[in-house]
């Protein structure tokens, strides 16, 4: 147990560190501090991808997933592989206005392309917001306490994990903002995937029978296990389509997306898109085999004795040669936590800094004082999500249902912004607005009136979200031609500057 609190201390001094050392090649201005001034390269580009986008869901969610359901959570795999499309074209595009015009944040591009300085300035700032707590920044910190208590053998309780991990958070974030956080998610990236293959290859040592001779026990004691949609009926054909939009829809987190402009060349991405490939499949096949195994050291949920998402950490428990190896490999799921947060943090902190106080509340802001307003804010959104974890209020688990959608109906209005030169004003804000409406009343509205899904099926075995997105599509393409084309020169700088690139 000494062994597991060193390792911890060491463990978290050793990213403050990386933190720290990159805060010192940071300028004192606004760009610098949420996009890392435009200067990142392939490899803190790749690694901040790997780190942030794989939160601690896959040492936990995933791996109950396949617990629960078998194969059919592989689909994730898929999804994964799918994103190269998204970094190899959109990510480009984006850098390349983001450049242009000089934006920080996702809604300078919606403004910019609508001419839209209230509505796409607010609206998803609000729901960037929302989206990036519930999805991404509270749920986080819960994960966290509880990953403490199993390295720690139960001897560290849930609140310190919490607290522990906002001070590490909070040291990183706010010594070097968004430089700090892509140096760190190297480290902390490559510690992920290390991780994943060393608990993958214990796991297939610690039963004997290889990959295939596992899946084939797996199948003759539980044939559901090994075939759509699993023993759970989750993964219909239907909803396996439905997760790989959901996916793509990930890339419009706002911690996502800003790092399209954080890149120094859009030549980083085809390399980050390629090095993807290899990356996304350990990352999501790793735990989905893992948890697909499980079922032959714990074949139901009461032997296993904990929640499903528990899964892995027991796993590692029961299947390491030496104890002290269990801080090591768990640590892999703490710093995919803590990259999350930090990307999560410094996004919210953008947000309210640059698309509320400079665009709105204080416009004449100096470049000091608004890198001073996104620290206080770093500190308040922090804060906030420590409470949050420590109260476990419930709030924060009904709104997660909804987050994925809510960013995944950015993807209409940002693809078709670059894409469609036709695409107006009118079109993109009630197209927005009626989906984001129609995703909360299929989510939360009475169930008398068609509403109180929440994470369940609406019609056809398809979840809420993308209903909203065909609806979004339709009242979208209806809305911009029957009003008029936008204007010359907004279709001159997005779409010139394209067509001479290519």
């Amino acid at each position: 147990m000494t062994f597991a609190i060193a390792f911890l201390i060491v463990f978290a001094l050793v990213i403050i560190a990386i933190g720290a050392y990159a805060a010192r090649f940071g300028t004192r201005t606004a760009e610098d501090y949420f996009i890392a001034g435009r200067t990142l390269g392939v490899v803190a580009t790749f690694f901040g991808l790997v780190s942030t986008q794989m939160s601690g869901f896959i040492f936990m969610g995933m791996g109950a997933q396949a617990y629960l359901m078998g194969v059919g959570a592989f689909n994730q795999t898929v999804a994964g592989t799918v994103l190269i499309v998204i970094y190899l074209y959109l990510w480009r595009r984006l850098w390349q206005v983001g450049k242009q015009n000089g934006y920080i944040t996702q809604a300078d591009l919606l403004v910019d392309r609508y001419e839209s300085p209230t509505f796409m300035r607010l609206v998803p700032a609000v729901l960037g917001i929302v989206a990036v707590t519930a999805g991404h920044f509270g749920i986080q910190f819960i994960a966290t306490g509880l990953i403490f208590n199993v390295i720690s053998g139960g001897a560290l309780p849930y609140w310190f994990g919490v607290v522990f991990t906002a001070v590490v958070v909070l040291l990183v974030v706010l010594l070097g903002g968004f430089r700090a956080t892509a140096w760190t998610d190297i480290f902390m990236g490559s510690w992920i995937i290390i991780s994943l293959l060393t608990i993958f290859f214990l796991t297939t040592g610690h039963l004997g029978t290889g990959i295939a001779g596992a899946f084939q026990e797996v199948g003759a004691k539980f044939p559901k296990m090994v075939s759509p949609p699993g023993e759970v009926p989750f993964w219909t054909p239907v909803m396996l389509v439905a997760w790989l939009i959901n996916m793509i829809g990930f890339t419009q987190y706002p911690q996502m997306h800003v790092r399209s402009y954080a890149a120094k060349s859009d030549k980083v991405f085809p390399v980050s898109a390629l090095f993807w490939i290899p990356a996304s499949f350990i990352i999501c096949s790793v735990p989905t085999t893992v948890g697909v195994f499980a079922r032959l050291i714990w074949a139901s949920t009461k032997e296993l004795g904990v929640a499903p998402d528990g899964v892995i950490p027991m796993l590692v428990t029961q299947i390491v040669p030496v104890p002290w190896l269990v801080p090591i490999l768990l640590s892999g799921a703490l710093a995919a936590i803590i990259s999350t947060i930090s990307g999560s943090v410094i996004a919210i902190s953008g947000i309210v800094t640059h698309d509320l106080i400079r665009s709105k509340i204080s416009p004449n802001i100096s470049q000091e004082r608004a890198v001073w307003w996104g620290r206080i804010i770093v500190f308040i959104a922090t804060l906030v999500a420590v409470i949050i974890a420590l109260l476990r209020l419930n709030l924060i688990s009904v709104l997660f249902v909804s987050a994925n959608g809510i960013v995944t109906l950015f993807l209409i209005p940002i693809i078709g912004g670059l894409v469609w030169p036709r695409l107006n004003k009118q079109g993109a804000i009630w197209g927005l607005l009626i989906a984001e409406i129609f995703l909360l009343w299929l989510t939360y509205g009475p169930k008398s009136l068609g509403g109180g899904h929440l994470n369940q099926p609406v019609w056809l075995g398809l979840p809420a979200y993308i209903w909203a997105l065909l609806l979004q599509l339709v009242v979208t393409v209806v809305v911009t031609l029957a009003t008029p084309a936008p204007s010359a020169p907004v279709q001159k700088r997005f779409f010139a500057a394209s067509q001479a690139e290519t």
